[in-house]
């Protein structure tokens, strides 16, 4: 999954806890509780709250291993690494997988918005299954 970004995306901070959606998979173990994202396999555990470092643009040609945290890099227009979501339930079942789990981008946390509803953060936190 890779967030498209548009000319007023840019790396924005968290003033309260934002409300977001993503589709996940069950896990075979614990299907009620752990689920997993269809892309890079990222755990996810209602109630605890999943982080990464960096945002990473898209792998163009000579732009290997460039990550970012604060501000976007010039002249790029997609956004690969980070903790994928939508602002809508409906946006986040175009990406697949069997549930819809409601989360939170905790309050502090940096994000960036794309197009159509799209949203990628530095840290999620699942809260409940939607469906």
């Amino acid at each position: 999954m890779c967030l498209n970004l548009n000319k007023n995306s840019k790396v924005l901070t968290a003033r309260k806890d934002i409300v977001v959606y993503k589709n996940v998979c069950k896990h075979a173990s614990n299907a009620t509780k752990t689920f997993y994202a269809r892309y890079f396999n990222q755990q996810y555990v209602l109630g605890k709250t999943v982080k990464v470092p960096v945002f990473n643009p898209y792998r163009s040609p000579g732009l290997e291993g460039f990550d970012f945290v604060d501000e976007l890099p010039k002249n790029h227009t997609i956004v690969n690494k980070g903790l994928h979501s939508a602002s809508t339930k409906s946006r986040a079942r175009l990406y697949g997988g069997d549930v819809t789990l409601e989360c939170i981008i905790p309050r502090g946390t940096k994000y960036i918005r794309g197009n159509k509803s799209e949203i990628v953060s530095l840290s999620l936190k699942p809260i409940r299954v939607v469906e």
